[in-house]
């Protein structure tokens, strides 16, 4: 999945992108301070980040993993660099224990799809 973070926000939005070739999604932030995912035009949204500065740094983590996964030679160590993103994510507070199971927070679904090589 790969994510915009705008340099200005329009309105709620504070990022943009597709997932594979996918519907359009954004990334908008709540009355609250917390940042949520949705499809461009559907109302259900799923939590991506605390606020928007913890999202920002979150992205950024999300984004050099991406870079770096690609050039790496083996399984092992694919493996082994999602390891350090899931940790580094962590440490970014994209794993709250406090919200429901369903829907899964982003961050989880997407690191559990690059550990079984979906993503």
């Amino acid at each position: 999945m790969e994510v915009v973070v705008l340099d200005s926000p329009e309105d709620d939005v504070i990022a943009r992108g597709s997932y594979w070739g996918g519907p359009n999604y954004e990334f908008v932030v709540a009355a609250d301070g917390q940042v949520y995912f949705r499809v461009v035009g559907d109302s259900d949204a799923v939590w991506a980040g605390p606020n928007a500065e913890a999202f920002r740094r979150i992205v950024a983590a999300w984004t050099r993993y991406q870079a770096e996964v690609v050039a790496l030679p083996n399984e092992k160590s694919q493996l082994e660099r999602v390891g350090r993103m899931r940790q580094e994510l962590a440490n970014l507070g994209a794993f709250p224990d406090n919200l429901p199971p369903n829907p899964e927070p982003l961050w989880s679904l997407l690191v559990f799809e690059a550990e079984h090589g979906l993503g």
